[in-house]
């Protein structure tokens, strides 16, 4: 299980990157971050079917507690008074978690009068969902060999 979770980490550190040091407006910057950007998205994704295929309930419990965490520090930044400690804080922790990677996608979204984190971490979590539902399918139509299911009749 560990080895998805560093995956997980592996996906997100370049977009985390892009998004931190190529702040500038030219255009190599805004490709790489779209890049890295797909990247995290389509790796969450493919991981999380992976991860699914051979830990479909620790698969499941991961993503719920991602949704709920990130849920929870967006709630907290959108309640918190713009510019306070509070404001800061959430802002930075939801921001490294789940839209600040997406950084792009966040830019493009601010012309809506939509909550952009919330919709941001929706769609990260509907990649991983869709990851999710495909690993199941697969380990119903090809189950693991080296791990039998013993059923009851």
């Amino acid at each position: 299980m560990r080895k998805y979770l560093l995956r997980y980490l592996i996906f997100w550190l370049p977009a985390v990157l892009a998004s931190y040091l190529l702040t500038g407006g030219d255009m190599t910057s805004q490709v790489t971050q779209w890049f890295c950007g797909f990247f995290l998205l389509m790796g969450f994704g493919v991981n999380t079917g992976m991860f699914a295929y051979n830990y479909p309930r620790n698969a499941l419990s991961f993503m719920l507690a991602y949704l709920g965490g990130c849920t929870l520090l967006i709630i907290g930044l959108r309640n918190s008074t713009y510019n306070t400690l509070g404001y800061r804080i959430f802002d930075h922790a939801a921001g490294l978690l789940t839209y600040r990677p997406l950084n792009m996608l966040y830019q493009t979204l601010l012309d809506f009068s939509i909550f952009q984190e919330m919709w941001i971490t929706l769609i990260l979590m509907s990649c991983a969902a869709a990851g999710y539902l495909c690993g199941l399918l697969y380990r119903y139509i090809n189950p693991n060999p080296y791990r039998p299911r013993l059923v009851r009749k």
